[in-house]
């Protein structure tokens, strides 16, 4: 069954024992995570969600809910859920990664970790959306806040070509809204850019509040995109953290494990 064109799996070596799901920033593709696979520990496999509108689904049109988005991605992932999981998203890709986790969690697919970098809590609101401005204001606003380069920018003939895209990325994650009762029941760690004025320390401190399960923040030197700017020090965290879960789900004890209850050892019976 082919996953294409929602997923790009980049195959490890040996067998899967835990598949990494990662989701691009608004105007980004699944090209962002191409050179993730080889910076992995052995038995994790990265697969890279690719989005309607973009890259080699550019003649696709946008999607601005996020409902219609999840719902499709869902259908794209199920036969990959048969191995634990993670999800990272930047930015956009922190939004849905939160309403993908949520969904799986109510059909019992319950990730392992999920990791959002650089985007405020959807329990809050943004104090100034950008997708109901006119193209100028939009366009001043994507260059105000250092979302797309310059050069994309100043060419008339690319941003007709992304305009719609990008619109309706940033359409999708703005207006996406939960209570803070929609809790996931998974560890969550938050990644914040230093320098970044868009998603601050204080502001990712509110991701607490959507997990049961524990919590952690950890801040890197860069703006926005320090994904981007610097991956290695991402990489260094992401494939460290990913090497104890594995080892967690390797020592823990199944239904099947027994101990004598002989000689003082202790008996488990789950």
């Amino acid at each position: 069954m082919s996953l294409l064109p929602w997923v790009y799996q980049d195959f490890c070596s040996g067998p899967v024992k835990m598949r990494l799901f990662c989701l691009p920033y608004a105007g980004g593709g699944a090209s962002l995570y191409r050179d993730w696979q080889a910076l992995m520990p052995a038995g994790v496999e990265v697969c890279r969600l690719q989005f309607p509108a973009r890259e080699e689904r550019i003649s696709e049109p946008p999607l601005t809910s996020i409902y219609e988005l999840v719902d499709n991605i869902v259908r794209a992932i199920r036969p990959l859920l048969d191995k634990p999981f993670v999800i990272f998203g930047h930015s956009m890709g922190g939004i849905v990664s939160h309403r993908l986790a949520y969904c799986l969690q109510l059909l019992g697919k319950i990730p392992q970790q999920v990791f959002i970098a650089a985007v405020r809590p959807p329990h809050i609101a943004h104090p100034k959306p950008i997708h109901q401005l006119d193209d100028k204001g939009f366009k001043q606003s994507l260059l105000a806040r250092k979302r797309t380069s310059r050069e994309i920018l100043d060419s008339d003939e690319l941003m007709t070509l992304l305009m719609p895209m990008l619109r309706a990325d940033f359409t999708l994650a703005e207006t996406y809204r939960v209570p803070a009762s929609a809790r996931l029941h998974c560890d969550l760690v938050a990644l914040c850019g230093a320098q970044d004025d868009t998603a601050a320390h204080d502001v990712m401190q509110q991701w607490r509040v959507l997990t049961t399960g524990q919590f952690d923040l950890i801040d890197f030197d860069g703006g926005h995109f320090f994904v981007q700017a610097d991956p290695n020090a991402v990489l260094n965290m992401l494939s460290h953290t990913l090497q104890l879960r594995l080892k967690r789900l390797h020592d823990k004890p199944t239904a099947t494990d027994f101990a004598s209850a002989r000689d003082g050892e202790i008996q488990l019976v789950f």
